[in-house]
């Protein structure tokens, strides 16, 4: 009977090891389940974000573009412009002289 009742007890504690390993394995498992959801919204986060700094990068270029063109137009205007005015001092100064050997 001592037997029997040691095998019986030791039967209730492999029953309760069991358990507690299935319910330990079971715990695992969902905490690597959840890990892996959380890695995989990490990892689609993470493309958008790529996808959206590509996205940035392509529109600054082409911000650096029109900034160029514009940078060239108003140093064109620029060039065009002090040409001009020097062309026009350079016309009242003729003006002015004639005048002044006039009086």
């Amino acid at each position: 009977m001592y037997g029997l009742a040691t095998s019986n007890g030791m039967k209730k504690q492999n029953l309760k090891k069991e358990v507690t390993l299935e319910h330990l394995a079971t715990m695992v498992a969902k905490g690597f389940e959840s890990n892996a959801e959380e890695v995989a919204d990490i990892k689609h986060d993470l493309s958008e974000m790529k996808y959206k700094i590509a996205e940035l990068t392509v529109r600054v270029n082409k911000l650096g573009l029109r900034v160029d063109d514009i940078y060239d137009i108003v140093v064109q205007f620029e060039e065009s412009d002090i040409l001009d005015l020097q062309n026009r001092i350079k016309t009242l100064e003729r003006t002015v002289r004639a005048v002044v050997k006039q009086i």
